[in-house]
């Protein structure tokens, strides 16, 4: 058995998937998420349950069995820790028409068994800079390079420091997805020729990029993740935020 340090005590940590778990308790996923924690919520234990790298040596995702107690009373605590990602909102008008239109992936989601269009996306490199982040993804994925003055933070318009991000299953996961809108203006050609090119920088990925008119997203894609940025774009635009 080992331990972590939690509010300046020890707690026992349990493992059921030896080789990676020690590796696991040094990582920022458990760090941030033991960070982050309500102070009512008092952790009496961690089991770490399986460990999930990305190469040989990036800690990927971490399952947890946590014996988490409020107010004395014990909550039930499976947690997969994923940590931040990123999703892109492009507002392209169709300089000619005046239509707006945006890009959606169109990718095999294997957990879901179903080919999703949703927003073009990306997980945290670690490093905490999500506005890089979703800069490396649109150019990978959509081929499109912006600047990071472009990008709007449409989560800390909307919640200013409440929320980090909007979170996809908080039943499950820690994580948050911080969503960005970028106001783009091409030529109707341009937009044309993005319609079915392959994204992404691995084969693996299987990423074809579909033009969608913003009118008809939320007819098209039952994501979480573009719903909701789609819904804050519009709130915030009602609003004269944007």
């Amino acid at each position: 058995m080992t331990s972590i340090e939690f509010r300046g005590k020890c707690i026992p940590v349990t493992v059921a998937a030896p080789p990676d778990a020690e590796l696991a308790i040094g990582t920022d996923l458990v760090k941030n998420w033991l960070a982050g924690l309500d102070d009512s919520l008092e952790v009496k234990s961690l089991e770490i349950q399986s460990v999930d790298k990305f190469g040989s040596s990036r800690v990927g995702f971490v399952k947890i069995k946590a014996h988490v107690e409020r107010n004395g009373t014990s909550i039930p605590g499976i947690v997969l820790l994923r940590g931040s990602a990123v999703a892109m909102l492009l507002i392209i008008t169709d300089e000619q028409t005046n239509e707006q239109f945006t890009i959606l992936t169109k990718q095999p989601r294997v957990p879901t068994g179903r080919i999703l269009l949703e927003l073009p996306a990306g997980m945290s490199d670690g490093e905490g800079n999500l506005k890089g982040v979703a800069i490396k993804e649109l150019e990978e994925e959509c081929g499109i390079k912006v600047d990071a003055s472009e990008l709007i933070d449409l989560t800390e318009l909307t919640y200013d420091q409440s929320a980090n991000g909007v979170f996809t299953s908080g039943g499950l996961l820690d994580e948050y997805i911080k969503l960005f809108a970028c106001k783009k203006t091409m030529k109707h050609e341009e937009i044309l020729a993005l319609e079915g090119k392959l994204g992404g920088e691995s084969p693996h990925e299987q990423i074809i990029l579909k033009i969608v008119k913003l009118e008809d997203v939320w007819k098209l894609s039952p994501d979480a993740k573009t719903l909701s940025a789609l819904y804050l774009y519009q709130r915030l635009k009602d609003e004269g935020k944007l």
